[in-house]
């Protein structure tokens, strides 16, 4: 597991890690910040694999909730409480490199790949974030 990105809940007793093997994997710590645990979130299939590379979360949201950006393009969105995770934008194959969510708001997401635009969604409008 080549970790391209991690980060860390705000409860401190969790990291959630993502890299170039595609796999996004959770290290619950134990006393002392030593990993007691670790378990493989995502982990793409053997025929088609591709990169993880950015995690982000906001505030706004459950420590449990992040989005990881993939080189399949898409944005996957995990909640720690649920039992799959869900494809909030797909941007056709286009790989995805970098991620960032409006501080003020907590649903405005823009996204890089490999490609020179930037792109903003709305977290709102692509069902990620309905209630």
């Amino acid at each position: 597991h080549n970790i391209f990105d991690a980060l860390m809940s705000r409860c401190q007793r969790r990291i959630v890690s993502c890299g170039a093997d595609g796999r996004v994997c959770l290290a619950e710590l134990g006393d002392g910040g030593v990993p007691a645990e670790c378990r493989v979130l995502f982990e793409p299939s053997m025929f088609n694999r591709f990169l993880a590379c950015k995690i982000a979360n906001s505030r706004d949201w459950s420590p449990d909730s992040f989005l990881v950006t993939f080189g399949d393009g898409r944005v996957r969105l995990f909640d720690l409480r649920q039992r799959d995770h869900e494809v909030v934008v797909n941007c056709n194959g286009l790989g995805l490199t970098g991620i960032g969510l409006r501080p003020t708001d907590g649903v405005t997401l823009a996204i890089g790949g490999n490609d020179p635009f930037l792109r903003v969604y709305d977290l709102r409008r692509a069902g990620a974030l309905s209630e």
